[in-house]
This record gives structure tokens, sequence and C-alpha cells, in this order.
């Protein structure tokens, strides 16, 4: 019990410590994406609620980084207040990019993706995605090439045959997965 005490006494005497200091190196330990914060430790003090945003709860406008747990980041504290944001990062896991009502950009190691209302493009390792409601352009070239191998023409001595090239058609439209998602 004795130890538990001191343990606390130790912690808050090191808080008070650190109270005068503008900048705090540490190393996150959890993240709260949806309120846009996260929990620094420096040496054994974890800090809370220490913000990746503006502000605290707002709309969620605007520009933030997304630490990655473990890395290293410097805390500045806000004014004279208990109240810290990330300055520095070591290491992001993602950046979110919000502009205007239908603007959002986010970016990950593995993902881009981009949306203006209802219209989405998406860069990931297995190609490209354009969608716009619910049309995708993959789907609407494969179905353009399909119409293209059916296609016959009425002749003067009946309807042609299918194109003589539909399988130059079907290398393009296998193709399309090379580059693009949906």
């Amino acid at each position: 019990m004795e130890e538990d005490v001191a343990k606390f006494w130790g912690k808050i005497s090191r808080m008070i410590k650190d109270q005068d200091k503008t900048v705090l190196s540490g190393t996150v330990s959890s993240v709260n994406e949806a309120e846009r914060t996260c929990t620094v430790k420096t040496g054994d003090v974890e800090y809370e609620d220490v913000r990746l945003y503006g502000i605290v709860k707002g709309d969620l406008k605007g520009f933030c980084f997304i630490p990655k747990i473990g890395s290293q980041v410097l805390a500045g504290r806000i004014g004279g207040s208990n109240e810290l944001f990330v300055a520095m990062f070591t290491e992001v896991d993602k950046a979110l990019l919000t502009i205007g009502e239908k603007m959002q950009i986010t970016a990950e190691a593995d993902n881009l993706r981009i949306q203006a209302d209802n219209t989405v493009i998406r860069a990931t390792s297995a190609g490209m995605t354009f969608v716009r409601g619910g049309s995708g352009l993959k789907k609407t070239l494969e179905s353009l090439i399909d119409a293209i191998v059916k296609l016959t023409v009425t002749t003067g001595v009946g309807p042609s045959g299918t194109p003589i090239n539909a399988p130059d058609f079907m290398k393009v439209k296998q193709d399309l997965s090379n580059y693009l998602e949906e």
C-alpha cells in the first residue's frame, strides 16, 4: 500500500515538474480517431486526450494526422493550461483531410481515397477505382467491350458475323483488371 502511495505521489511530482515544460517528448500508447486525440506516455506518466486536431469535438473538418501506436511524438502545451497537442510525429498511420462539406481525402499506407460527394477515387496496390453513384469505370468499360464483341451489322445480304478481332477486345477486357478494381 505504501509503495502504491509513493508511486502516486511520484507521478504527481513528475507532472508538476513537467508543468513548466513547453514541449514534451513521449510515446503514443493509444489513439481515439473519432475524437482526434491520443494518449502520450512520458516515462511513467500518461497524458490522455492529447489533441491531434485543432479543437476538441469539432465538426472534424480540416487536416489531421493519426499517429502510429508506439511511435514517438513531441507534444506541446497550449498556453499555460494542462491541454496538450501533438506538434511532431515520427510515424503516421493515416492522414485525414476534409475540405468543405463534400470533399474528403484519406491516405493510409496501402490506400488513398478521395471522395467528393458520391464520386470516389481509390488507389491501392490492386489498382484504381473510379465510382460515381453505383457505377464503376471498370464495370462500364467491361460492358462496353462485351457489347462490341457481340456487335453484328446488318448488310444487304443479311447480318454480319461477330467482329473478327473479338479476341483483341477480350484481351483489353482482361487487362482492365491490371489497373482497375471496380
